[in-house]
């Protein structure tokens, strides 16, 4: 491609740290023995080898004039390096598909979606964010946060969520969670949990809003759900673990 730089990443890395603006990032999985990296030439890559880091940066000064418009970088990641994953920046569209991860930090305003992938962990913390995660396996917790946008989860693991918007959408669709909560400010909430509802603390309040079901308090019981829309709806359904 005109304008792309294409290399191969000589030495393995523990982690991958993005801050270019208006820039858009994809981490997928390779079959290949090493990692490669194709980017833009108005983006910056270089390996910090005391902290064995990967840093994407946009090139500044003179460079910044020269190149406008969206960078763009693609790393592609071979199955024996497992980074973590910290994305900043304004204006920033991530995607990550197929690949190990630590530990994911998501802090840019723009778009983050992950498919298929598996991560120690992943927190958004934004003023704006459409965060997309899809088919993923999240060992600890998935924490985010953010002023505006839209959070939603499918078919996904997790040991513990946590999605706060003050305006915008959010919710689930069969999510694999023993312990989760909802908030917006302005928005609705619609979630499906895949489990047995008899075994949830369920507590849900919508409250210049409607909801489709009552708070049922269980004590000691496996599993807590928990919804909170001050000016929006709530919509949750459980549905049984499908059988292999």
């Amino acid at each position: 491609m005109s304008g792309i730089i294409t290399s191969t990443l000589k030495s393995d890395f523990t982690a991958i740290d993005c801050g270019a603006d208006r820039c858009t990032v994809e981490v997928e999985h390779t079959e290949e023995s090493t990692a490669q990296i194709s980017y833009s030439r108005g983006v910056s890559v270089y390996f910090k080898k005391s902290e064995s880091k990967l840093v994407i940066r946009r090139k500044k000064g003179l460079f910044l004039r020269i190149f406008k418009g969206e960078g763009s970088v693609k790393i592609c990641v071979p199955g024996h390096i497992v980074p973590a994953l910290y994305i900043s920046g304004e204006g920033v569209n991530c995607t990550v598909s197929d690949c190990i991860f630590k530990a994911v930090e998501f802090t840019a305003a723009g778009s983050f979606s992950a498919q298929d992938a598996a991560m120690e962990s992943c927190i958004i913390n934004t003023p704006y964010c459409n965060a997309y995660i899809k088919g993923c396996t999240i060992k600890g917790n998935f924490i985010a946060n953010a002023e505006s946008g839209g959070i939603n989860l499918e078919y996904t693991f997790a040991s513990h969520v946590a999605c706060r918007i003050k305006r915008g959408n959010t919710g689930a669709l069969e999510l694999n969670c023993k312990d989760s909560i909802f908030e917006t400010g302005e928005g609705n909430i619609n979630a499906t949990i895949l489990g047995d509802e008899s075994k949830y603390d369920v507590i849900v309040n919508a409250r210049e809003g409607i909801c489709n079901r009552e708070s049922v308090n269980i004590e000691n019981e496996e599993g807590s759900f928990k919804a909170y829309a001050a000016k929006g709806n709530i919509v949750v359904d459980f549905i049984a673990a499908k059988e292999n």
